[in-house]
């Protein structure tokens, strides 16, 4: 049986110097190949060129902003013998992607992959395309402790998953509603083999732990009023907020960071917008004139729930802010 892991064509060496594959971290994905290695499988990596010429191809998507591109590469595909695997964070509501996939893995792979390789799909995390019904329940598949075996990356480093799923608890965040949390406080150092901690920094900050503001690019505010934040269970007070920005302000370093943020949320109004306006502005008001500033980029997403989490029934604001909020 040939089986080999998709990589899709933005992340392939002629859109870059180097593969981009290799210098990004598809631990995931990684752990998948090993899980099959150590069942006696061999899986080799193919492109859009090549995927026709295996009996299996298992796909990763990370987000859903992953399948838009993996299903204008996969209806260029050659007809083959094939099943198609897709598994990973992206994978929820599977019912406009059935005719480009066999066979969906919800949540974690071990104990789910191995056997699905081997033909045997009935499973309760395996949605098979062809017998796919809205009436039927499917599982996001958990496991009781992280990853036990160390992986080698394919940009040189050992991954050893440390944790699994967050305690931050965000009603919005799939990354805490369909993992069972697991391995202590919730650190993308863990995931991506960092130093330090980026979108949890505020976070971090409101519970009276500090971070090293001389190395923060950025963070996540995720709700430009305290109680846009409280609403979502992201316990940042405008207190919090304002000694996180005088304290970045007066680093050692000062630069620029990154505040990403959520905007569209139901019941928010623009007076909400400004209350982040007004917490820079009474941090200001008391610095000194420094030739060396430091600046804050605003990054606004529109509010989108993922599914399966307390905040995906909200509804959805189809407003253009693009321009609105700078």
């Amino acid at each position: 049986m040939k089986i080999c892991a998709y990589v899709q064509d933005k992340y392939a060496k002629q859109n870059y110097k180097n593969e981009s594959f290799n210098t990004r971290i598809f631990a995931g994905l990684r752990v998948v190949i090993d899980i099959l290695q150590r069942a006696g499988y061999h899986v080799e990596y193919a492109g859009s060129a090549t995927a026709h010429k295996y009996d299996i191809i298992l796909v990763s998507i990370t987000s859903d902003c992953d399948w838009w591109e993996f299903i204008a590469e996969r209806v260029r595909w050659k007809q083959g013998n094939y099943k198609v695997v897709v598994g990973g964070a992206g994978v929820l509501n599977v019912r406009p992607f059935l005719p480009f996939v066999d066979y969906f893995v919800l949540g974690r792979a071990e104990g789910v992959v191995d056997r699905l390789v081997k033909g045997d799909v009935e499973h309760r995390s395996i949605v098979e395309s062809r017998s796919f019904s809205a009436d039927k329940d499917y599982y996001i598949n958990q496991v009781t402790e992280p990853y036990l075996f160390e992986v080698d990356l394919e940009n040189g480093q050992t991954y050893k998953e440390g944790m699994i799923g967050c305690n931050h608890r965000c009603l919005f965040c799939g990354y805490t509603w369909h993992r069972r949390h697991l391995g202590g406080a919730f650190r993308y150092g863990d995931l991506w083999n960092k130093n330090e901690d980026v979108e949890i920094a505020l976070l971090n900050y409101a519970k009276g732990q500090r971070v090293n503001l001389n190395k923060l690019r950025t963070t996540a505010i995720d709700g430009l009023s305290q109680r846009i934040r409280f609403m979502v269970n992201k316990k940042i007070t405008c207190g919090v907020l304002q000694e996180f920005i005088r304290d970045l302000a007066t680093c050692d370093k000062p630069h620029q960071v990154k505040f990403y943020n959520i905007i569209g949320y139901p019941t928010e109004t623009e007076d909400d917008w400004w209350e982040f306006v007004e917490d820079i502005k009474a941090v200001d008001a008391k610095l000194p004139k420094t030739t060396k500033q430091t600046s804050i980029l605003l990054h606004s997403t529109p509010f989108r729930a993922m599914p399966a989490t307390p905040a995906a029934c909200w509804p959805m604001s189809y407003r253009n802010y693009r321009g609105e909020i700078a």
